[in-house]
């Protein structure tokens, strides 16, 4: 299956995935993948509908997000939100990924790139220099890095988390 390897790239849809951006008025189609990410336990707090809407609309609205929806057979099946960001140092702007999430029964490295490479062509057609992954330390992270790294990512910072 071709993936692209440059920013500029149009991406190639598999015959398993399609992608599409989601807009304002279909949010409410990502709650059931939101509140699975919760019921995994990678969120910090619950997942609350309201607040998600709220900040996506803006998001949205304002052109610095999006989120992206994967499809398999009609169905949603992995959304990724991200936004653009101007770097705090060097002006530069960034790609940064607020969320992504599989379902598990279509967890895999070739769905996962699908999502990331839509998200940086989204995000160099804004005039990215570069993207920035989350990736949640799991099971699936040790099996995406060698993926991610054949396509020119690098490990640069560990986020830890502490809740208070």
């Amino acid at each position: 299956m071709p993936m692209a390897r440059r920013l500029s790239q149009q991406i190639v849809n598999t015959s398993l995935f399609t992608t599409v951006e989601i807009p304002v008025d279909q949010l409410d189609t990502c709650y059931t993948l939101c509140a699975a990410q919760h019921r995994e336990g990678l969120l910090v707090g619950t997942f609350e509908p309201a607040i998600f809407r709220r900040n996506w609309e803006t998001f949205l609205d304002e052109g610095e997000g999006t989120i992206i929806g994967l499809h398999q057979a009609g169905s949603l099946c992995g959304i990724l939100g991200g936004v653009t960001v101007c770097d705090s140092q060097t002006g530069s702007l960034i790609g940064k990924t607020v969320f992504y999430y599989i379902r598990k029964d279509v967890l895999t490295r070739s769905a996962a790139l699908v999502l990331f490479t839509r998200f940086q062509q989204w995000a160099f057609a804004r005039g990215a220099m570069c993207v920035m992954l989350c990736v949640p330390f799991d099971g699936f992270q040790s099996r995406v890095d060698p993926l991610l790294q054949e396509h020119g990512y690098q490990v640069r910072t560990i986020t830890y988390t502490k809740l208070l």
